[in-house]
């Protein structure tokens, strides 16, 4: 190198000889070749030689072999240079100029190279000083500030780079804690971007070294301490921590490693790094680390020293006293825990405490408070013991939730445990094979036992534990009251989440109809029933929820939920409309409160509270509405609309459906009128006036709703100076002015008003029952007596006498209110007929006020033939029960077949009390006493005499009873399965009645009989089966000369 250099240089400067430049040149050959060995060469003798530059070089090499090669014994160059004075040059010419100018940058080049090598060993020297300092500082047990404050010298005498310095001792004692390095470094380094990076790239070098895999904790903990004094943050740090976030997420795509955090250790250094925290989480940033690794698809909450951290911050903050700044960081905490919060009951409650306050303050938004609940306490109860006091801690929290938001609130947590989470999966899968276990062995006799049992699953598993019980209810109905009992010890929050199941499962649209499309399926007429038990035992179960999707159904069109409104009343109120009655059944609302205390199907007191339950909820439905009046409206509407609206194609189904729906409306109105009093009922509803205008309800529908108010204010209107005289009128006029007028010029509004205001309670007394239920009361009362000789009977003869004295006393008073009614009706019949001729009079009867009021029940049925029969016996003006009943004869069988099967059962009772009162009448006593005396029976009949006259009226009987039978022949003969079904459905009613003659009997079993023989449809089978039993029985008491006998006699 210095040859070329020399030579570039040499050819800067222009020689004139060639001899100059040769002797140059074979002189720097001699420097350059051996210029550390040629100290002691004579060069003097070397340029007095004419030596050619072959001869130099062997020269020097001569030197070499007569002084050593050893480098320490050669003569250096300076002493060399010594002899090259300015002589010698000029001697070969040389300029001195330009040598020493050569000689001065070939000094100054050595002399760098030399004090370069004098640095490297001061350095040595200097980090070994401190290397020992700073390991007496780490192995000494005594104080190690001196030791330290000498390491700090060192790097300051030295000069040092601290950066350098760090990295050592990071690659020397990774197994040991950093203190005393990034005390070091805290001091004298100036910029902590840079040693973030050889913190990080020293991590990086330790776990990709297989003998160094881990570091010690005391490096982490170390590390942590100077991240909380603020030098640089955690985040800075994270990225050179292994391994990458994008390679275990590579990895976690691949295989399913992280699962099991015994076998990871891919994330070592991260969590190693998280696992130190504990002591400084107020001041580190946690929560940005565990999302980081959230991301990546790494569930922290699995770790238990990650759950530890995150429950420390949330401790830490909820102990301090200003805690409103610090609920972003809790929720933070509460969301990166999720269900695993709730591992720590006492803070979990403490959250949902302070929570709610915070919302009900307004320092946090409901939504917010919604999403805790649904992703974290509710998922996180199957992680832990069944714990009460949780339990009651988070219904204090939803509870003050609407039902809608509660909802959202299940429907999102139930998603959450549904998800393919390994932990929770299995949890699942195990108390759902427990909760089935359970209930194969659920029984009355273990139901307390087994319930216990159950109470402590459901309040851990809830959603599994009522999913498993509604599928076992509605496979099995006959276990609805084993498991309501073994709900007993059920969670609020548990019952809440089943109405929320009840509901959800109404609404998924499963069909609700069997294949057939006649029958309601099995399922949802279980789960209706387990509505009815559930709530009449529990009374602290969510209700109004319930109602108001009925409500929401009905006003959709599904009228099937009406079955669920039915149930539920029912059971609360145990008020039932049955479809088969006795007569004592029917008769009972003219039953006073003595006799009918015995019919009634639960105690008074639960009825009552029952009926107080079932009125508040409907009174505080969830949006803060009353939905009492629009409930009634619309089972109105759908009465009225279901035959029009229906799609299916089966008549029988419609019918009963129908009748369902009405079923349902009579007895919602009757909880109705015993839920309120006389004026809170009165303000329910709008006026007659709106609803028969308006809404389009049909007037009897309008006049059963009503029937309470104007009872009292037809009571009421007749004392002087009351304003329900002038209610009454304003209502009639109101009635008047929304029917047609055609009927106002036949029957006046007055008889009109009395006829639906009245019920059988006014007009009637069923003597016969009282004196039946005091007959029984004295022979129980006789039989007691003669055992009382054993001794303890005194209590129970005194209740029987009792009883006995009420009775009677009822009996007398029912008596007395019934003749005061009729005596003061008797006395307005006079304006009761507008005119018309007697026959119009009772074709308006029949149509406009008879048969509508008979479809209502079977006790307005019984009603309606009452009514007529007081009509005849205060010989009401412009009426004739002849005309009546010959009109009544003639439109009957064209109405059986307009009805449904209640409707035919209805007109079937009204049908025997009708034909009862004929057949009564067919005494000559009787018919002497009640009927001859009255002018219409001498106008219409032969008046003659009393015997003319019976025997025109027997003749008009047996031409309506044939009327009738024929009527009822024509409809059995048709293949109809309406016609067939509510015939034989009247039949049954009257055959006490129908047929009296033997020859109409004969023609009626012989049709009856047809049917039973050829009939495929089993219903229709079984109820002529039925008919024909009876029949048989009543055909010995069939009169084959009733009729020739009477008219001979009448004759003579």
């Amino acid at each position: 190198m210095i040859h070329s250099q020399r030579e570039d240089e040499d050819a800067d400067q222009p020689c004139s000889t060639a001899a100059v430049r040769k002797d140059n040149v074979l002189l720097t050959d001699v420097f350059d070749v051996r210029a550390s060995r040629l100290e002691q060469v004579d060069f003097t003798w070397v340029c007095s030689q004419n030596y050619s530059r072959p001869d130099a070089l062997e020269h020097a090499n001569d030197a070499d072999h007569k002084y050593g090669t050893d480098p320490a014994d050669a003569p250096s160059l300076n002493a060399l240079l010594e002899y090259a004075d300015e002589d010698i040059l000029s001697a070969f010419k040389i300029s001195a100029e330009t040598w020493f100018r050569k000689q001065t940058r070939l000094g100054t080049k050595i002399n760098y190279y030399q004090q370069k090598c004098d640095l490297i060993a001061q350095n040595l020297e200097g980090y070994s000083r401190t290397f020992c300092a700073v390991f007496n500082s780490i192995h000494s047990t005594h104080s190690t500030s001196e030791d330290f404050d000498e390491a700090r010298c060192t790097i300051g005498t030295f000069k040092l780079e601290a950066h350098r310095f760090i990295d050592l001792l990071l690659s020397r004692n990774c197994s040991h804690g950093l203190d005393s390095e990034l005390l070091l470094a805290e001091k004298h380094v100036t910029s902590f971007k840079h040693l973030v990076e050889l913190i990080g790239f020293r991590f990086a070098r330790c776990s990709n070294t297989p003998i160094s895999r881990t570091v010690s904790q005391l490096v982490y903990a170390s590390l942590l301490r100077v991240i909380v004094t603020g030098h640089f943050d955690l985040n800075s740090l994270y990225p050179y921590l292994n391994p990458s976030d994008s390679c275990c997420h590579a990895q976690m795509r691949q295989s399913e490693f992280l699962k099991d955090m015994s076998t990871s250790h891919l994330l070592e250094q991260k969590m190693a790094l998280l696992n130190n925290m504990k002591d400084y989480v107020e001041q580190l940033q946690l929560r940005s680390s565990l999302e980081r690794l959230m991301k990546i698809g790494f569930d922290v909450c699995r770790h238990s020293c990650m759950r530890a951290l995150s429950i420390s911050a949330l401790k830490m903050n909820l102990d301090k006293e200003h805690k409103r700044e610090r609920i972003h960081f809790m929720l933070q905490h509460v969301f990166i825990l999720g269900p695993y919060i709730c591992q720590d009951t006492v803070t979990t409650t403490r959250i949902l405490s302070y929570f709610n306050l915070a919302t009900i303050a307004g320092q946090l938004k409901p939504e917010t408070m919604e999403t805790v609940l649904a992703t974290c306490v509710l998922p996180g109860l199957c992680l832990i013991k069944p714990n009460p006091m949780l339990c009651n801690s988070l219904w204090k929290v939803l509870s003050g939730m609407s039902f809608v938001k509660r909802t959202k609130i299940y429907k999102h947590a139930s998603e959450i445990v549904s998800k393919p989470n390994a932990h929770l999966a299995n949890a699942q899968q195990a108390a759902a094979r427990s909760v089935q276990r359970m209930l194969r062995r659920l029984s009355k006799q273990n139901v307390k036992e087994l319930g216990r049992k159950l109470g402590k699953i459901s309040a851990r598993f809830p959603f599994t534990t009522i999913s498993i019980v509604l599928q076992q209810i509605q496979v099995y109905p006959n276990m609805i009251d084993s498991i309501v009992d073994a709900c007993k010890y059920w969670s609020s929050t548990t019952f809440d989440i089943l109405v929320y199941k009840i509901i959800l499962r109404f609404s998924e649209g499963a069909t609700k109809l069997k294949d057939d499309g006649q029958h309601v399926s099995l399922w949802f007429s279980a789960l209706s029933a387990f509505c009815g038990s559930l709530y009449k035992k529990y009374q602290n179960i969510e209700l109004s929820a319930l109602l108001a999707y009925i409500l929401n159904t009905l006003q959709d069109g599904q009228s099937l939920d009406l079955i669920i409104l039915k149930d539920l009343v029912t059971k609360l109120t145990g008020t039932e409309i049955l479809k088969d009655m006795s007569f004592a059944q029917i008769m009972s609302p003219a039953f006073g409160k003595a006799l009918n205390d015995k019919h009634q199907l639960m105690d008074e007191k639960e009825r009552v509270k029952g009926r107080v339950r079932l009125r508040r909820a409907l009174e505080t439905n969830n949006d803060s509405t009353n939905i009492t009046t629009p409930l009634l409206l619309v089972l109105v509407n759908r009465r009225q609309k279901m035959v029009f609206e229906m799609e299916s194609s089966q008549l029988k189904f419609i019918s009963q459906l129908y009748d369902e729906c009405h079923a349902v409306f009579l007895q919602y109105v009757l909880f109705l009128q015993q839920a309120y009093s006389a004026s809170e009922y009165d303000e329910l509803f709008p006026d007659v006036r709106e609803l028969l205008c308006d809404y389009k309800f049909e007037p009897a529908v309008v006049f059963h709703i009503y029937r309470p108010i104007l009872k009292r204010i037809e009571h009421s209107r007749l004392v002087s100076g009351s304003s329900d005289a002038q209610r009454w009128h304003d209502i009639t006029c109101d009635v008047e002015k929304s029917l047609p007028a055609r009927l106002w010029r036949i029957i006046s509004p007055e008889f009109y008003m009395i006829f639906w205001t009245l019920s059988i309670d006014d007009i009637y007394v069923p003597i016969e029952i009282y004196e039946t239920e005091i007959k029984k009361t004295q022979q129980q009362l006789n039989l007691v007596n003669s055992s009382a000789h054993f001794g303890g009977m005194t209590p129970k003869i005194e209740e029987l006498k009792n009883r006995m004295k009420e009775l009677s006393a009822e009996l007398s008073s029912l008596h007395t209110t019934v003749e005061t009614n009729l005596s003061r009706f008797a006395a307005s019949r006079h304006k009761w007929m507008n005119g018309g001729t007697v026959s119009l009079t009772a074709c308006d009867i029949v149509q406009s006020c008879i048969f509508p009021r008979i479809r209502i029940s079977r006790t307005d049925a019984i009603y309606a033939g009452k009514f007529i029969k007081f009509m005849h016996d205060v010989e009401t003006p412009r009426f004739s029960v002849l005309q009546y009943h010959d009109r009544l004869f003639s439109d009957v069988a064209h109405v059986m077949y307009l009805s449904s099967e209640t409707e035919s059962k209805c007109l079937g009772t009204f049908m025997l009390d009708t034909l009862q009162q004929l057949s009564r009448w067919k005494c000559s006593e009787i018919y002497e006493k009640e009927c001859w005396c009255l002018g219409e029976f001498n106008s219409s009949l032969n008046s003659a005499s009393c015997q003319a006259n019976f025997a025109d009226f027997i003749k008009i009987s047996y031409k309506w009873e044939h009327r009738l039978v024929k009527g009822i022949l024509n409809k059995l003969r048709s293949n109809d399965y309406m016609k067939i079904y509510n015939t034989l459905n009247l039949l049954i009613l009257v055959v006490s009645e129908i047929p009296k003659s033997h020859h109409l009997g004969v023609h009626v079993y012989k049709q009856v009989k047809r049917i039973q023989a050829g009939e495929t449809r089993g219903d229709i089978r079984t109820v002529a089966v039925r008919y024909l039993s009876l029949l048989n029985a009543e055909s010995q008491r069939w009169n084959r000369t009733e009729l020739k006998n009477t008219i001979r006699a009448g004759n003579s």
